[in-house]
């Protein structure tokens, strides 16, 4: 009686795998699983466009949604243009370009307006004419000079009008007053010493026989009162 075997058991034509099969084998594993990691990655890729066209889709309806909105606002508000313009031309035609101006003027940009100046302080005044006397020494009537660089005008008062100017003092000496008559000096203050640099300070103190040694306050306290604007300017 003859025992059966496997089919391949112990059949010498079927060789034993060998170490270059393992090998072969294993690096089709390797392959398959760097394939299936590749794919995977493009599928998450894919996944992310997915999500980011979806985002943009929304924002594009969001902005279609809009557009609607503002194009039912353009109708109504023509409509009601045109029920305006037909309302003004049947009961004011005559208002009917003021009206269009103010339409046209929505759709045109708005431009810078520089503000209104203030021409009282830079408006000249024009010169005075001289009165002429009128003849009977009881009016009044201005006497101009010429004095350097500008114009004096004197009034004469009618009891005045024997040549003797104002006041009994000739016209041409009033003039050389005027002529050789200083400008007061502008003395600084205290607070406005205070202002100026220690280095400013301690020159004026020089300038004026001061102590120069302190503080700042200090010296400002002992030059006060002989200090001018025209100190300060000399010292630029």
């Amino acid at each position: 009686m003859s025992s059966s075997k496997p089919i391949g058991a112990g059949n010498p034509l079927q060789p034993a795998p060998t170490d270059h099969h393992r090998k072969f084998t294993f690096s089709c594993i390797m392959l398959l699983a760097e394939l299936t990691q590749s794919l995977q990655s493009q599928y998450a890729q894919i996944q992310i466009q997915i999500e980011n066209l979806e985002r943009q889709q929304r924002e594009i309806q969001e902005k279609l949604q809009d557009v609607r909105s503002v194009e039912s606002k353009m109708e109504s508000a023509a409509a009601l243009v045109a029920e305006a313009v037909a309302e003004i031309t049947e009961v004011c035609p005559e208002e009917l370009n003021s009206y269009q101006e103010t339409i046209n003027s929505l759709f045109t940009a708005p431009t810078a307006q520089l503000p209104l100046s203030d021409d009282s302080e830079n408006s000249v005044e024009p010169p005075v004419e001289p009165e002429l006397p009128n003849g009977n020494g009881n009016g009044h009537h201005h006497d101009v000079q010429d004095v350097g660089d500008f114009e004096v005008t004197i009034d004469l008062e009618p009891e005045n009008s024997n040549g003797n100017g104002i006041a009994g003092i000739p016209t041409q000496d009033l003039i050389e007053m005027i002529r050789t008559e200083e400008v007061p000096e502008v003395i600084l203050s205290l607070d406005e010493l205070n202002q100026l640099s220690i280095q400013k300070i301690r020159k004026l103190a020089s300038a004026k026989e001061v102590s120069a040694k302190g503080k700042r306050w200090e010296i400002a306290k002992r030059i006060e009162g002989l200090v001018t604007e025209d100190d300060v300017v000399a010292l630029k």
